[in-house]
């Protein structure tokens, strides 16, 4: 990504051309992909576009009704972005297949941030 495109537009268009290679992003992926968002209030929108993008992406694969995020990215994901972390957990929150995990990603938060992250772990 080049720093002058707008990158939840970059990230968006991506995930649609690509639903087979989005739908299999790991932590890792995630981490890798929002490393390279250099203005941390980008970071958030890029997150949920990832987020949003990956259950749909298996959706449309055929994984009808089969969330794909789990915890594991949302974590990969806030220690990619350590001036954003309560944004991107909050954007990747709700697309979250397994919530029951979630204290470990509310473990990475300032004490102050939790309640209002965990209010979108649905």
């Amino acid at each position: 990504m080049d720093d002058a495109s707008d990158k939840r537009l970059t990230v968006g268009l991506w995930v649609k051309e690509n639903h087979v290679s989005a739908s299999t992003l790991t932590p890792l992926d995630i981490a890798n992909i929002l490393a390279k968002v250099t203005f941390s209030f980008e970071q958030g929108s890029v997150a949920k576009e990832l987020a949003a993008g990956m259950n749909n992406a298996a959706a449309s694969s055929g994984l009808q009704d089969q969330k794909k995020l789990t915890c594991d990215h949302i974590l990969a994901a806030v220690y990619a972005c350590p001036y954003a972390k309560a944004d991107v957990a909050k954007a990747m929150a709700s697309f979250v297949a397994d919530p029951e995990n979630k204290d470990e990603v509310l473990e990475t938060l300032y004490s102050f941030e939790r309640t209002s992250v965990e209010r979108y772990f649905i």
